[in-house]
């Protein structure tokens, strides 16, 4: 009896103590979203050291969309697992806000962090940079490597500092895939492709183990040009001769030699960089542009999120009767809906009637920046863009780092179509790829076997090889495809259908050259193509901007508001945010082993991905594998 008393007596004080920790922590989690709360009604934006420099810190790729939906990344950001992107255009403002701020006396490119990144969009920015410049204020690049991207930014700074064991790292462009026709062939696996036009190339990796004699004269084409870009607008930025980029690339084992191994003495000698200096050396620089920081004794600066934060807070922009809708269109071109970072043909269609319907939207920017993919999709998109001018409201494309395929298809119909001179665009062109395993399964000792009424009865099967009369009949779909698409770009650019066809076939183009074949209309930024709708719609002497994007419901503006508020509170218990970023800069500061691993296996993992989300009814894509690896 005593025994069966001592076990209650344990088992009940194990139940009273383990009831008492879940007191606390109910009053540990309703104290914390008590602070959050709190944090979310009152916090304002934080302010902006005055005078200091406006401190451009990005991290990750610069997009112009982020990936996934609102409330996802605010979750995902006060978790610590976000992923890393930056926008484009909250750099370029602001650039543009500090240029006329007397608060800010100089301009600081901390580019460690900064991913990836197209020519077009580094150029954007660097326009940006330049319109600082004109400001009179000092701009200074620190960092203690340099990738491509990162040094091109740099390139338009007026002091580079780098580390004294750093490295600029200047690869040129390339475009590599992974082939995969021997592997099917140990797997037993056919993959059955039907295109048109010789230079359509996406197919190939399911067709050859290396690049066809087509794919790689117009790859090393526009490639070319590109590098080409990019040398003369980075010795034109740092007044040097036009050809040491070259020469730095092509000679850089002799130079090592010359300089025993020590890349950095390389990077001083051909101007570069103007110093190479430690981390408390380009604090010291940097105190004597931007004064001493009270707080940590270090130099005053403010980044770029709390500034551009605190400029909005302080002037908020008015939404003025006449407004310009602009309707992001990035990544592959998937049927359905999709979320941010993709294009999905009903949700981006949706976007387009969206802005037809707003009476206050007078005019529409729809900017691409896609290698394309499912035809279908395309087309549902394209219906909208066309809808949009029978409404009488114009239609003005902003071409991105890519337009090409797909998406081109979604650009056609538009009243004026603006490229960079450094966009990738054309691949008019179209594929289908339909893999079938049954050499596989007869090697298992498994067979598929049946009866049908008709002879397209089971003829889809992935378990089956694909009969003779199934693959005239995809041919001669795809057939029909390319037809239309040229025929499609030649009525809605008024060009001969020769003249489209002698253009296309599946050949990529930069856009100075798709200027020059009429595939587009003019050369400039997003912000003239926002203008020229303006100037079409009659309403340049007042209007504002609308980014029309996909609504947010109540659940998710409050996870937004929670999670927000969440991520400054931690960050005002722990580190400041300045903090966080220049940590996250060191550990992302490097080029090495295992940043080149993550790209190979990136782009196996993208392949595969990208088959498993294509869902065209029909199986009929306009895609363009054309984006450079820097």
């Amino acid at each position: 009896m005593a025994k069966r008393f001592w076990l209650f007596s344990l088992f009940g004080g194990l139940w009273r103590g383990l009831d008492g920790v879940r007191r606390i922590v109910h009053l540990v989690l309703m104290l914390g979203i008590l602070a959050i709360g709190v944090v979310a009604l009152v916090e304002t934006p934080p302010g902006v050291m005055s005078p200091g420099a406006l401190v451009l810190a990005p991290v990750g790729n610069l997009v112009d969309q982020l990936d996934g939906d609102a409330a996802t990344r605010a979750w995902q950001e006060f978790l610590g697992s976000r992923v890393d992107q930056t926008l484009t255009r909250d750099l370029i403002e602001s650039i543009d806000y500090a240029a006329r701020d007397p608060r800010i006396n100089a301009l600081v490119l901390q580019l460690g962090a900064m991913g990836g990144a197209g020519m077009a969009t580094l150029r954007d920015v660097a326009d940006a940079i330049e319109r600082f410049k004109r400001s009179g204020k000092p701009v200074v690049a620190i960092g203690d490597n340099y990738t491509q991207g990162q040094y091109y930014l740099g390139a338009f700074a007026d002091d580079i500092l780098m580390h004294p064991e750093g490295v600029v790292f200047l690869q040129g462009f390339g475009a590599y895939r992974t082939y995969y026709k021997a592997a099917q062939e140990k797997f037993l696996v056919d993959v059955n492709v039907f295109k048109v036009g010789e230079y359509k190339s996406f197919v190939e990796p399911y067709l050859r183990d290396d690049m066809s004699p087509e794919a790689r004269e117009n790859a090393l084409e526009w490639l070319s040009g590109l590098w080409e870009i990019y040398q003369a607008d980075v010795t034109t930025a740092r007044a040097m001769d036009s050809t040491l980029i070259d020469r730095y690339t092509q000679q850089l084992p002799r130079l090592l030699d010359e300089s025993d191994g020590d890349f950095a003495s390389v990077a001083l000698s051909m101007s570069l960089v103007d110093q190479l200096a430690t981390r408390s050396q380009m604090d010291a620089h940097l105190i004597e542009i931007t004064g001493v920081d009270p707080r940590d004794k270090g130099w005053r600066g403010t980044y770029h999120q709390n500034y551009l934060a605190a400029r909005r807070a302080e002037s908020p922009e008015r939404q003025r009767p006449a407004r310009v809708g602009v309707v992001l269109a990035k990544g592959d071109i998937v049927d359905g809906t999709q979320p941010p970072g993709m294009i999905g043909g009903d949700s981006t269609a949706s976007l387009l009637r969206r802005a037809r319907l707003d009476e206050a939207i007078k005019a529409v920017v729809l900017r691409v920046d896609s290698g394309g993919g499912s035809a279908f999709a395309s087309e549902i998109i394209a219906e909208q863009v066309r809808e949009l001018r029978e409404a009488g409201k114009p239609v003005v494309v902003s071409m991105g780092n890519v337009a090409a395929s797909g998406g081109y298809w979604i650009s056609m119909d538009a009243d004026e179509i603006y490229a960079s001179p450094v966009t990738i665009t054309g691949s008019i062109g179209i594929g289908a790829v339909f893999p079938t395993f049954e050499r596989g399964l007869d090697w298992l000792g498994v067979h598929v076997d049946g009866v049908g009424t008709t002879p397209w009865a089971g003829a889809l099967r992935p378990d089956r090889g694909l009969n003779e009369e199934t693959r005239q009949v995809l041919q001669r779909s795809i057939e029909n495809g390319y037809a239309d698409f040229i025929g499609r770009v030649a009525n809605a650019r008024e060009l001969p259908l020769a003249d489209v066809d002698a253009a296309a076939r599946g050949r990529v183009w930069l856009g100075a050259a798709a200027l020059d074949l009429e595939l587009v209309d003019g050369m400039g930024s997003l912000q003239e193509a926002i203008g020229a709708a303006a100037r079409r719609a009659e309403i340049a002497d007042d209007y504002s901007v609308a980014y029309v994007g996909q609504e947010i419901g109540i659940r998710e503006a409050l996870i937004m508001q929670f999670t927000r508020a969440g991520t400054r509170l931690a960050n005002r218990l722990g580190l400041r945010v300045g903090e966080v970023l220049e940590l996250r800069t060191r550990r992302r500061d490097a080029s090495g082993f295992a940043v080149q691993l993550d790209r190979v296996t990136e782009q196996l993992r993208n392949d595969w991905e990208r088959m498993q989300q294509w869902n065209d009814p029909r199986g009929i894509y306009l895609y363009c594998h054309c984006s450079p690896q820097l």
